[in-house]
């Protein structure tokens, strides 16, 4: 489920729906449900349907479930079963300025097609495919006091051309842009603290390969003992 819903680039705290079914010896099962525009094209095999960690693409009849979000739409049902209880948090790429910056989304609605049974995502890969949305707990992680959050469905040259751009006419209204790769939460303290990983570079240098390796660095899975148990932080300092 979660390597579905990190192709999606979907928060995991952001279902829709979630019913605990019941409690057994293996933990407590919950069925989770997770709603997307677009529309379901085909379905796979009913063997492959029956495999419930693939995830299903189904319309959740539950009239609570997000009953204002936009049609056409279809939900990404799971079922799964958690023998804890898992702490609060998700992986987040800012852009961070001095000066208030503006909020981006793709001008018309893209289609987004999940093929189980090849484990593909198609979104068109159009340019102006993403988003840039306030983030207003800035302060709490980083010291900028305006920041955006990056959401797209995935990397593409194209989309990172534009994120150049969008931080070159940042660095307009302020002398450095900062762009950060953190962990949400709000039990960083003492020895759990995040190591930060600080880089510089001049806006004429930056590529498209950095935003991408930025984007998906990893926050856990750091090698070395000396950070054993922290999360990593990134900060790509920008200047023009």
């Amino acid at each position: 489920m979660m390597d579905a819903l990190r192709m999606l680039d979907i928060p995991f705290e952001k279902a829709t729906y979630v019913s605990e079914l019941f409690t057994d010896h293996e933990g407590i099962h919950y069925q989770v449900s997770y709603r997307l525009a677009g529309l379901i094209l085909s379905v796979p095999s009913e063997d492959r349907l029956s495999i419930s960690s693939l995830g299903r693409c189904c319309h959740e009849p539950y009239p609570y479930c997000a009953p204002s979000f936009p049609t056409p739409h279809f939900d990404l049902e799971f079922w799964i079963t958690l023998p804890w209880i898992l702490e609060e948090g998700s992986v987040c790429t800012l852009i961070a300025s001095d000066a208030p910056l503006q909020t981006v989304s793709p001008p018309c609605d893209y289609p987004l097609i999940i093929n189980v049974d090849h484990h593909t995502i198609e979104d068109g890969e159009a340019d102006d495919n993403f988003y840039l949305l306030h983030f207003n707990d800035s302060q709490c992680y980083i010291n900028k006091k305006y920041a955006v959050y990056l959401a797209w469905p995935k990397y593409t040259a194209g989309r990172a051309a534009q994120l150049i751009e969008y931080i070159s006419k940042a660095l307009e209204d302020s002398k450095i842009i900062e762009l950060w790769h953190i962990w949400l939460s709000d039990d960083f303290q003492f020895d759990n603290r995040p190591v930060i990983h600080d880089f510089k570079i001049s806006i004429q240098y930056l590529t498209h390969e950095q935003l991408q390796w930025i984007d998906n660095a990893e926050i856990w899975n750091i090698a070395d003992l000396q950070y054993e148990n922290k999360p990593s932080f990134y900060c790509l300092t920008i200047t023009s």
